[in-house]
């Protein structure tokens, strides 16, 4: 699953303020676009094991999509 956020750059901590989750890529882009700001994108995973004889591998399974409402405002 893809969430969407907007936000501002990484400050001197090296890390980005995601300061506003969104329901689209779109949507995103017009906010991010009026605010001056970044959009940003996470890939949510859910970590697994598969066994197989000795060997343990850890894999990626994709999140499914939850539905999202939008908190941005109309304006």
């Amino acid at each position: 699953m893809v969430r969407y956020f907007v936000g501002r750059p990484a400050g001197d901590d090296g890390k980005p303020a995601l300061e506003q989750e969104v329901v689209s890529e779109p949507e995103g882009l017009v906010i991010a676009f009026k605010n001056d700001s970044r959009v940003y994108f996470v890939h949510e995973y859910r970590v697994t094991e598969r066994i197989e004889g000795n060997e343990v591998r850890l894999e990626k399974e994709p999140v499914s999509s939850a539905k999202r409402v939008s908190t941005a405002n109309a304006s």
